[in-house]
């Protein structure tokens, strides 16, 4: 069995578990970005493999996050949340965050959002600025 068709029979196989993976797309390779991300060959508009829409990636290789998310919304399986530069909290950078929330929100997303970030702060100050953080993002 080759990669490929190794890869077809896991997704069948989540498939019918009502599961299945999230495939992402690097910013350092332009061909993957999100724009891209309806075209990425085999698995298509498939019910169970769909994209991690990694934002902090996203916003370094192109930004346009929303625009970007609704325009490949049907394959969005998965969010990770980090801001732009240092991939830290949200509120630490560059992202309008709490927009982004608020348009994820409106979607009628339901899943996780991976906080795949670093804290900015130094100890529990720090700390306590990421969930006052989360907490404004969250308070559309």
């Amino acid at each position: 069995m080759n990669r490929r068709e190794f890869l077809a029979a896991g997704v069948t196989a989540g498939a019918v578990a009502g599961a299945g993976p999230a495939r992402e797309g690097k910013s350092n390779r332009p061909k993957f970005r999100m724009k891209y991300a309806p075209h990425f060959g085999m698995f298509e508009n498939s019910p169970s493999v769909k994209i991690l829409d990694d934002l902090y990636h996203q916003q370094v290789s192109e930004g346009n996050l929303i625009p970007n998310m609704d325009m490949a919304w049907s394959e969005i399986g998965y969010f990770q949340i980090g801001d732009n530069p240092g991939r830290d909290e949200p509120g630490s950078g560059e992202i309008n965050d709490r927009d982004v929330f608020n348009r994820i929100h409106e979607k009628g997303y339901t899943g996780v959002l991976g906080m795949e970030h670093g804290v900015s702060g130094k100890g529990k100050e720090g700390e306590a600025t990421l969930f006052e953080t989360y907490r404004y993002c969250d308070g559309f």
